[in-house]
């Protein structure tokens, strides 16, 4: 259906009246320049007329600038030079460009799209058998406004709720649509999920390396390129950096202080404890960025100089304190205290038939104890000789735990890793 098309072109405003009638309707400008130009927020399409109902003439890559001639009246659309379209112009939507201070002086276009001429009424297609739909369930990692340090590796996972009546069948994918990718896939594999189930999708990326605020939104496309669904995003912050501190002036004749290094220190009361028993460790940092604590399979920001009671027996033995110098590198100091056993233990075997796999392959755990009482396989309990099949997607961590006493006071942990390579 083609669209008969009305122009008419308002006179340019003053610049003092753009900045009282724009300073509630522009979107963020980019930096001033003398040229009107525009700056790209994300790929965009190029429409022969303000109206993603008309004809799409090409696409402008992120990050692109280009010169810019008009607007709509609610600078929503902006007019380019493109040799391609209508009169040598074409159109991009407002939600995916960034225009400059010099933008708001061009002029004002208005676009009329006059009632287009019936056509035959065509045969109504009979209703699909079922519809997509998916929503939002719950961050399983990650949640929005996670603090992350520089260039760290973000393993984001969503738990989507399949709210249509088709299943989600094999070639389902939940495929990037915008925002800031963050050198992730465009898209990852969902698995086969029924109407009214869930499924768990996960996906690796990496933290910018400037500080900033970083979204990502991701939505499901089903085997036939159909997008659907809810989208999803991810949203990670990057802290600023701590300013050096200032070195105070010295004489011409004195060559200046090297730059003071970072100083770490990283102790605790007691590096060995009884099964069930706490201690305290310690930090004093200073001349660094940034100081995270990480232990229990957890990473927090925390103060240069600080304590935290801590109980090997329940969030792990190994505590690890991470810095960023003031020249953007990292360092980190490791702590590992060890449990002493209630006596009367066993010599437990934990191994793998191969520790180090391909994705898609498995590999078998085996354990036995025939001293101990009961055992347990990341807490979940197995009998004290067994093996397992294990295929995991990612490099794991694999828990074994020997119990030698009724009251459980008398225990022997075994722990390896499965690296998957990719």
């Amino acid at each position: 259906m083609k669209l008969r098309l009305l122009v008419f072109v308002t006179s340019v405003l003053t610049v003092l009246a753009m900045g009282l009638t724009l300073a509630g309707s522009l979107p963020k400008v980019a930096a001033q320049s003398d040229t009107p130009m525009l700056t790209l927020t994300a790929n965009g399409a190029i429409y022969a007329w303000p109206s993603t109902d008309t004809e799409s003439l090409g696409h402008l890559p992120f990050r692109s600038s280009v010169p810019v001639s008009a607007r709509t009246p609610d600078s929503q659309w902006w007019r380019i030079p493109y040799p391609n379209g209508p009169d040598g112009y074409g159109w991009l939507s407002a939600a995916v460009v960034m225009p400059n201070l010099a933008a708001a002086n061009v002029p004002l276009v208005e676009v009329i799209f006059a009632t287009p001429t019936p056509e035959p009424a065509t045969p109504t297609p009979s209703a699909p058998a079922c519809t997509y739909n998916s929503a939002f369930a719950a961050d399983l990692t990650v949640p929005d406004g996670t603090l992350v340090p520089p260039a760290q590796s973000v393993d984001k996972v969503w738990r989507m709720r399949n709210t249509g009546t088709c299943p989600w069948e094999d070639g389902t994918q939940l495929t990037f649509v915008g925002g800031f990718a963050m050198s992730g896939p465009t898209s990852v594999l969902v698995p086969p999920t029924a109407p009214g189930a869930t499924a768990d999708i996960g996906v690796t990326l990496f933290a910018p390396s400037a500080p900033g605020t970083y979204k990502g939104i991701w939505q499901l496309q089903n085997s036939a390129g159909q997008v659907f669904g809810a989208p999803v995003t991810v949203v990670v912050r990057v802290p600023s950096p701590v300013p050096p501190t200032p070195v105070p002036p010295v004489q011409p004749t004195s060559p200046p202080p090297p730059p003071a290094g970072p100083s770490i220190n990283f102790w605790t009361d007691k590096d060995r404890v009884k099964e069930g028993q706490c201690t305290t460790i310690h930090w004093d940092v200073s001349n660094v960025q940034a100081v995270y604590l990480e232990y229990g399979g957890k990473t927090r920001g925390v103060a240069g100089q600080g304590s935290q009671g801590v109980c090997p027996s329940t969030d792990g033995k190994t505590y690890v304190l991470r810095v960023v110098r003031p020249d953007g590198g990292t360092e980190t100091r490791t702590i590992t205290i060890n449990i002493e056993s209630g006596g009367g233990g066993g010599s437990g075997k934990f191994n793998a038939s191969s520790y180090k796999i391909s994705r898609g392959e498995c590999t078998t755990l085996n354990w036995s104890d025939p001293k101990a009482h009961r055992a347990y396989l990341n807490g979940e309990r197995v009998g004290i000789t067994g093996s397992q099949d294990v295929c995991p997607h990612t490099t794991t961590k694999y828990n074994l735990e020997f119990v030698y006493n009724d009251s459980g006071s008398n225990r022997q942990d075994h722990k390896l890793t499965i690296e998957v390579r990719q």
